[in-house]
């Protein structure tokens, strides 16, 4: 993707982005989206063949009082319970957003298609019964994905040492989904001490 960077000053269009792709289903299309919420605003990211119909949409839209990408994940994380200990990264992919949300370190949810501080912060009473009930702490989650596979797997390291790969079932791609709900024995794929 290229931003279209010579068409607008940036320092006054922080909340609002025009781009041309040359992937996916925009491919050689230019589009108009605004930063990051594109569950609040559904008519979003508006697509057209040629660069003038686009910047004419994108013009109208300059200084409307749509809050930045940045400025909407400060406020999501005011309305959390444990602000501190969470990071929220936008992946942008031709013309949709989702988020991935990190607590103390470790991924916590994966696309999350709006930014909504209940979602997280009952995730984040998911994450703590869990380790509360086990009796065990997570020191690392990371998302594995073999180079000669289509399949996807979480593996977490306990605090008791323990390393286990944990499956993520192929309906669950692309859905949101928190790490802590695919922890079952039936998703147990590789235990290793």
């Amino acid at each position: 993707m290229a931003k279209l960077d010579e068409l607008y000053d940036t320092d006054t269009a922080s909340d609002l982005f025009m781009e041309v792709t040359n992937e996916g289903e925009y491919k050689e299309k230019y589009y108009v989206y605004i930063d990051y919420v594109k569950n609040e605003y559904p008519d979003y990211p508006e697509v057209f063949d040629e660069l003038e119909p686009a910047y004419e949409l994108f013009k109208t839209l300059i200084h409307t009082g749509i809050p930045s990408g940045k400025t909407q994940i400060e406020n999501c994380k005011k309305q959390l319970i444990e602000p501190d200990l969470v990071y929220i990264k936008c992946i942008v992919m031709s013309g949709f957003f989702n988020f991935k949300v990190y607590y103390c370190g470790n991924l916590l949810i994966e696309h999350m298609s709006g930014l909504h501080a209940d979602e997280i912060n009952a995730a984040i009473e998911e994450y703590k019964e869990f380790c509360e009930k086990y009796d065990i702490q997570i020191w690392n989650v990371s998302k594995i994905h073999p180079w000669n596979s289509n399949q996807r797997y979480y593996k977490i390291e306990f605090s008791n040492g323990e390393e286990t790969l944990f499956h993520i079932p192929s309906v669950m791609q692309g859905q949101k989904r928190t790490v802590v709900s695919l922890i079952k024995k039936n998703n147990i794929v590789k235990k290793a001490l």
